[in-house]
C-alpha cells in the first residue's frame, strides 16, 4: 500500500463583503443575502461597477464599512427602495470608512442612518464619518426632499 502526500491548495478568500463568516464576492451579493437585522461588513476597498440596489421590501439591515471605501465613480453608490431602515456605520474607529461618489446615495423610503451619503424622499441622519464628493462641478452632496 503506498501513500502520496501532496500539498494542500488554499484559495485565497476573495470576499468584498460578509454576513457572520459567510463571504461575498460582491457587495450586491451581500445586499441581497442580507435578513432582518444582520450586518454587512466590508473586507477591502471596492470600486462598483454598477449601483448597488436596494429592492422593495427588503430588509432593515448595516452596512459597516469596516475601514473601507466604497467608490462608484460617476454613479450613485446605493439607490435604496425599500420601506426599511439602512444603517451606514463605520466600526474601525480610524474614521477612513467612507461612501465616495459624484452622485448621492438616493433613498426613496424608510429611514437612513449614514456616515457618508444623502437620501431623497426620507429621513437623514449624519452620526459621524465623511461624505466626499470626487468632482468640484457638483453643487450638492446631501440631497434631501420632503415626500
Amino acid at each position: 500500500m503506498a501513500i502520496i502526500l501532496l500539498p494542500a491548495v488554499v484559495l485565497a478568500d476573495d470576499s468584498a463583503a460578509q454576513i457572520g463568516e459567510k463571504g461575498y464576492a460582491s457587495l450586491q451579493e451581500a445586499v441581497d443575502a442580507a435578513e432582518e437585522g444582520q450586518t454587512i461588513t466590508l473586507l477591502k476597498d471596492i470600486v462598483l461597477d454598477s449601483t448597488v440596489t436596494i429592492t422593495s421590501g427588503h430588509k432593515a439591515f448595516t452596512l459597516d464599512l469596516n475601514g473601507k471605501i466604497i467608490n462608484s465613480g460617476q454613479k450613485v453608490a446605493i439607490r435604496h427602495s425599500g420601506s426599511n431602515t439602512l444603517t451606514i456605520i463605520d466600526s474601525s474607529g480610524n474614521g477612513r470608512g467612507c461612501i465616495r461618489s459624484a452622485m448621492p446615495t438616493r433613498m426613496r423610503e424608510g429611514t437612513i442612518y449614514l456616515e457618508g451619503g444623502a437620501a431623497e424622499d426620507t429621513v437623514l441622519v449624519i452620526k459621524s464619518g465623511s461624505v466626499q464628493s470626487i468632482t468640484k462641478q457638483l453643487r450638492y452632496f446631501i440631497w434631501a426632499m420632503a415626500a
